[in-house]
């Protein structure tokens, strides 16, 4: 089509997007060649596709001079001429509304925010801002949308999703700040490094653990395409832009308006939407949504083709996807222009059986769990059977006779291959429905934890403990020995028993809490170096030590106690600057130390104090303004003051008077400063007991005292 032709100025945002696309692949190409491509004859030539054009073609000259030069990764791109005219005519307001960023340059603009690059000059770190498109003037749907994205993003924890940083309100305009990804889209990230298929492979099973750690905390994305995965120049990806997510603890999604107006518009990227998506049937969108675009994106990677025409008019392409059988890898590849052949050596059946699995019309016939896709991936990566061909009989017995063939040979007369090939069925189809029904078990207890955690955060005890107790049944009755259903066991129970120790049911609660540490014990021993497993391992000893030492069992407790330190000290040396685990370290450390005191091992509970202390002064030193920091440090020096005043000696006591002191100063002038808002509770209690010590100590001062006059 001709660039100048005057009809341009009609095509949709997703054609649009499209032939940028397609022209940011063809410099690539070129350049890689040794044909010289200028920036500026291509803006030139494409005014048409300016300023979007222009802004990729920006970050690849980045990436570019940043891979040739070696540099360290945190080199900055070009810096911004400063103008407010070149960031755009919201530049002033954001300057004067939000004094605490330093804005630097307009990076994208979709359909309900902008985004702009800044500095947020409290912490000197770059930041990605985005303020909604139309501020006051905007639609109720459209704010109630940003909102949405913003709470979506503030719920998910993973290094390759995009980190929200904080959000507001400013002059009646919403905005949030987050992550800033220095990166490019994957497919053009895939194309400028001439990834092979494997590597492409390696690189898309990180964006599915990403996305499957979204669907674990309720949350389906619905608008996945390469310009929301950036890959950075560490080569990670990152999932972004969560403005048409889908929340499944809100199943009516209220907010985030129809998929498909009443004109048929669709709202997205029509290429990568599912079936289901671009029929605008808004009741059957579901994990496995996103895993048919998931499948649409890693076909794009693995042939620089869509599975089906998505060219012309958009009823035509909507036809494609809902009813339009996908092209096989290898015959897109084979029909591709250059070296196509070649690269489709490289794909097998195995990978093109799984890319047509994530593509199939209807849901039920998807992966279940995007889980179960990378996983998928990862088998044939290791040359293993995967699951989306484990139900072809010859397929199977290929495999099984590349991986054992001397032994084939010997065997091989026909009537044992014939029942050999009758058992292997069998066990591949009681595999695949275990499978299956795995994967639906993870997704059920996904969700009933995280309705759980919401009720629980609301105050509604009775009702988390009931989504808990939901969540351990459809575990119980899940195919047993599953990693991702044992761990979600694991977190079910740790809940629960916590949620019947703060009502007061230690009763209930201990079963619970027993199950909890026994399951992960056994996960951290099958995968020592899995945080995540770390994680429950701390968390699971930890509350069984607390629910021990009320109990008056210490022995148990300091057990319990010792072996959740251990897990947090390794969380610590992968994360040494997580202030959160150094803060609970030191909280764990308190618990322990009176455990040991308890007990009379007066060194170790010393120990521990000192540890405790040391840990919570550097914390209150590096952020005064958080109070639990100060409290907790004052409480750790009143700790160390009993410890002192069992020792009973005069020099014991003067050290516990100092101790005493310090703890008390500090937390009168946190009340006094105004920061102990909400904390008054805690400070009283902490002041009375130094008090009552102290006192005491005088009275037994005292009788010290005239003991030694009575001597004398």
């Amino acid at each position: 089509m001709n660039p100048d032709d005057p009809n341009r100025a009609r095509v949709t945002p997703g054609e649009r997007s499209t032939e940028i696309t397609r022209v940011v692949r063809e410099v690539i190409r070129q350049r890689r060649s040794g044909v010289e491509v200028h920036d500026a004859a291509l803006v030139q030539r494409f005014k048409h596709l300016m300023p979007e054009l222009g802004e990729r073609l920006h970050t690849l000259q980045m990436i570019e001079a940043a891979k040739h030069a070696a540099k360290d990764r945190a080199t900055d791109a070009e810096a911004p001429d400063g103008t407010d005219a070149a960031l755009g005519e919201d530049v002033g307001f954001l300057r004067e509304a939000l004094p605490e960023y330093e804005i630097l340059e307009r990076i994208h603009e979709g359909g309900q925010g902008v985004v702009y690059k800044a500095v947020q000059r409290a912490t000197n770190r770059i930041a990605a801002v985005k303020v909604l498109l139309h501020g006051p003037l905007a639609t109720e749907q459209q704010r109630q949308r940003f909102t949405r994205e913003v709470e979506l993003v503030a719920r998910l924890r993973h290094p390759n999703i995009v980190t929200l940083y904080e959000s507001g309100v400013v002059r009646g305009r919403p905005y949030f700040a987050m992550e800033y990804i220095e990166g490019i889209p994957i497919d053009d990230y895939v194309l400028l490094h001439n990834l092979s298929t494997r590597q492409s492979a390696e690189l898309f099973i990180t964006v599915c653990r990403a996305v499957s750690s979204a669907h674990q905390y309720g949350i389906i994305h619905r608008d996945l395409k390469p310009s929301n995965i950036l890959v950075d120049l560490d080569g990670q990806p990152h999932v972004l832009d969560f403005g048409l997510a889908k929340d499944l603890v809100e199943p009516l999604d209220a907010h985030s308006g129809p998929l498909v107006s009443m004109t048929g518009q669709v709202v997205g990227t029509l290429p990568y939407l599912s079936p289901e998506q671009a029929a605008g049937r808004d009741t059957l969108i579901d994990v496995r949504s996103d895993i048919y675009s998931l499948g649409v994106v890693f076909h794009e990677l693995l042939t620089e083709t869509f599975p089906y025409p998505v060219d012309g008019d958009r009823e035509a392409v909507r036809i494609n996807i809902m009813a339009r059988e996908p092209l096989p890898l290898r015959k897109a590849l084979a029909a591709a222009d250059g070296d196509g052949q070649a690269i489709a050596r490289q794909v097998d059946g195995d990978l093109e059986a799984i890319v047509l699995k994530t593509l199939a019309k209807e849901p039920e016939n998807r992966y279940q769990s995007v889980a179960a896709m990378a996983q998928d991936l990862e088998r044939w990566l290791a040359g293993e059977v995967v699951e989306a061909k484990a139900d072809r009989r010859f397929y199977l017995l290929k495999k099984t006779l590349r991986r054992y063939r001397v032994h084939a040979a010997i065997s091989a007369a026909f009537v044992a291959l014939l029942v050999g090939a009758l058992v292997g069925m069998t066990i591949l189809w009681q595999r695949t429905e275990r499978i299956a029904r795995t994967a639906q078990a993870g997704l059920e207890m996904g969700s009933f934890l995280r309705l759980g955690s919401v009720y629980r955060d609301d105050e509604r005890l009775d009702q988390a403990v009931g989504m808990l107790q939901k969540a351990i049944e459809i575990g119980e009755s899940a195919p047993q020995g599953d990693e991702t259903v044992r761990r979600l066991q694991c977190m079910a129970h740790r809940d629960l028993a916590a949620l019947y120790y703060q009502k007061g049911q230690s009763d209930a609660a201990d079963p619970h809490c027993r199950a909890a540490v026994e399951l992960a014990d056994q996960l951290l021993r099958e995968d020592p170096d899995n945080l995540q497993y770390q994680r429950l391992f701390a968390l699971s000893h930890e509350l069984r030590g607390q629910m021990a030492r009320s109990n008056d069992e210490w022995e148990d407790a300091a057990r319990h106690f010792t072996a959740a330190e251990s897990g947090y000290r390794d969380l610590i040396s992968a994360d040494p600057e997580n202030r959160r685990l150094r803060y609970e370290l030191a909280l764990l450390l308190l618990r322990s130390g009176r455990c040991c005191q308890s007990l009379e091992r007066y060194e170790e509970a010393r120990r521990r104090f000192d540890a405790a202390r040391d840990i919570l002064h550097e914390l209150a030193a590096s952020e005064p303004h958080v109070a639990e920091y100060v409290i907790d440090l004052a409480k750790a020096e009143a700790s160390l003051a009993v410890w002192h005043m069992h020792q009973d000696t005069v020099l014991d006591d003067q050290a516990a008077f100092e101790w005493f002191k310090k703890a008390e100063d500090r937390v009168l002038a946190l009340r006094d400063s105004g920061r102990a808002a909400g904390h008054e509770p805690q400070i009283d209690s902490l002041l009375d007991q130094i008090r009552r010590n102290k006192a005491g100590m005088a009275a037994r001062a005292t009788n010290r005292a005239k003991n030694e006059d009575r001597h004398e």
